[in-house]
């Protein structure tokens, strides 16, 4: 399965977060943090991210994001 994330389509993180909840039907143990983005990237072997950076949120802040969910993709 592959998930696109076009960061020209959020404009702010907690945009990102909401994104994230629903597309993986999340409840609220997700805190919206990197901590459990990362607990979540580890739990889906089967997921492929794909990463389009722009947009309004920080690009540091997009960058991080990337390299903890593609990072391990195969």
């Amino acid at each position: 399965m592959n998930v696109v994330l076009d960061f020209n389509k959020f404009s702010s993180i907690d945009e990102f977060h909401d994104f994230i909840i629903e597309e993986f039907d999340l409840d609220d143990s997700y805190e919206r943090d990197i901590r459990s983005l990362k607990e979540l990237k580890n739990s889906l072997y089967s997921v492929k991210f794909i990463v389009i950076k722009g947009g309004s949120i920080v690009m540091e802040m997009q960058e991080i994001i990337e390299k903890i969910l593609v990072s391990y993709n195969y």
